[in-house]
């Protein structure tokens, strides 16, 4: 949220989280949760960020399955 913000908010794939993966669900609603929160001072924890598994095999396993 841009800094002295009092009345805005981006969202969506606009917004950078860090260790985040832009374009899932889970993406759009932390991101509209964090705007939410911090507009209204809400102080509510976010849901942890899910880091996706980086094993080679789970990768050769998804380009398979994309073909």
């Amino acid at each position: 949220m841009p800094k002295n913000s009092k009345n805005l908010a981006f969202v969506s794939q606009f917004v950078k989280i860090p260790e985040d993966v832009v374009f899932t669900v889970e993406y759009s609603i932390r991101v509209a949760q964090m705007a939410v929160y911090a507009l209204l001072g809400i102080d509510r924890e976010i849901p942890p960020i899910l880091h996706h598994d980086q094993a080679i095999k789970v990768k050769l396993d998804a380009v398979i399955k994309a073909f």
